[in-house]
C-alpha cells in the first residue's frame, strides 16, 4: 500500500483519490496547482513555522478539494493538531475559519483541535457541542474518544504512519520519525512465515512496515532532517535485530530499486 500521505503531497497535483469522493467534485486543474503549492507548504513547515499563515491555508486547502478527503483526513486532522496545539491561544480566530466549512471538512478540523489536546480547544469544542445543532452528536462523541499517541504506537497501521509523517512535518519532532522507523524495522516476513503466511491474507498491520520502509527511503532522500533522524536511529537505538532488517530489506534496495516520489508503485 502507497502512503497516502506522501501521494498527497509529493505527487502530480497532490489530489489522487483511492476511492471516488461522494462529497467533493473532481479538483480542477487550478485546484491541483493550489494543492499542490500548500502541500509544500505544510511538508516545510517545521522548518518555517507560519501561524499567522493557518487562516489562509485552511481556507486554500477547503478550495483545492483537500480537507474533506477521507482517505488522508486522519493525515490532516494530524497536521493541524500539532499546529493548534503549538498556537492555542489562536484556536479561537481559526475556530471561526472552521465553522465556515462543509460538514466533511469540519470532522477533520475539529478532530485536530480535539488532537490537539489544548484546554481551549475543548473548551471550542464543548460549547458547540451544547449548541444542538447537526455536529452535536460528532462532537460530543470527539470529546469522549481518546487522543492517539502516535509516539508510542508499537503497531502502526497505514493511516497512523501518514499521521506520524504529518506531525513531524509540522513540529519537526523526531519521536513521530521513530515510530516509522520502527515499524520499517520489523521482521515482517519472519512473523508471515511463522503464521504459514496467514493463508495468503494479509492484515494492514502486515502491510505497514512495507509502506514504512518505502516512506522511510524516499523521505531520506528528499529531506536531510528526516536522514539526520533515521541514521541516529540506527546508531543508537536499533536492536541488532532491527539492523539485520535493514541491511537485508532496506539497505540493498536504496536507491535505485525504491519507487520514486513521482512514480510509486502500484
Amino acid at each position: 500500500m502507497i502512503i497516502a500521505f506522501l501521494l498527497s503531497l509529493v505527487s502530480i497535483g497532490a489530489v489522487e483519490t483511492t476511492r471516488p469522493s461522494t462529497e467533493l467534485t473532481t479538483p480542477t486543474t487550478m485546484d491541483a496547482a493550489l494543492a499542490e503549492e500548500v502541500g509544500a507548504w505544510m511538508m516545510h513547515y517545521y522548518r518555517h513555522p507560519e501561524p499567522r499563515e493557518v487562516a489562509r491555508r485552511v481556507k486554500e486547502m477547503s478550495r483545492a478539494g483537500l480537507l474533506g478527503k477521507e482517505d488522508s483526513s486522519l493525515m490532516t486532522a494530524a497536521f493541524w493538531s500539532r499546529v493548534f496545539a503549538d498556537n492555542n491561544e489562536q484556536l479561537a480566530e481559526w475556530a471561526d475559519v472552521i465553522d465556515t466549512l462543509s460538514p466533511a471538512e469540519q470532522k477533520t478540523m475539529w478532530r485536530a483541535v480535539h488532537w490537539s489536546q489544548a484546554d481551549a480547544g475543548r473548551e471550542l469544542l464543548r460549547r458547540r457541542a451544547e449548541v444542538g445543532d447537526r455536529r452535536a452528536g460528532f462532537l460530543k462523541k470527539l470529546l469522549e474518544d481518546r487522543v492517539p499517541d502516535f509516539k508510542a504506537m508499537d503497531r502502526p497501521s497505514p493511516q497512523a504512519l501518514d499521521a506520524c509523517w504529518s506531525l513531524f512535518f509540522a513540529s519537526g519532532d523526531s519521536a513521530y520519525v521513530e515510530t516509522v522507523v520502527r515499524c520499517a524495522l520489523r521482521d515482517v516476513e519472519g512473523e508471515l512465515r511463522d503464521v504459514g503466511a496467514k493463508n495468503g491474507k494479509l492484515t494492514t498491520a502486515d502491510i505497514a512496515p512495507y509502506a514504512a520502509r518505502w516512506s522511510v527511503v524516499s523521505l531520506c532522500e528528499q529531506d536531510d532532517r528526516v536522514k539526520e533522524v533515521v541514521e541516529r536511529f540506527r546508531r543508537e537505538k536499533a536492536t541488532p535485530e532491527q539492523l539485520a532488517v535493514w541491511d537485508d530489506r532496506i539497505k540493498r534496495t536504496e536507491p535505485q530499486d525504491q519507487p520514486t516520489a513521482t512514480q510509486p508503485s502500484k
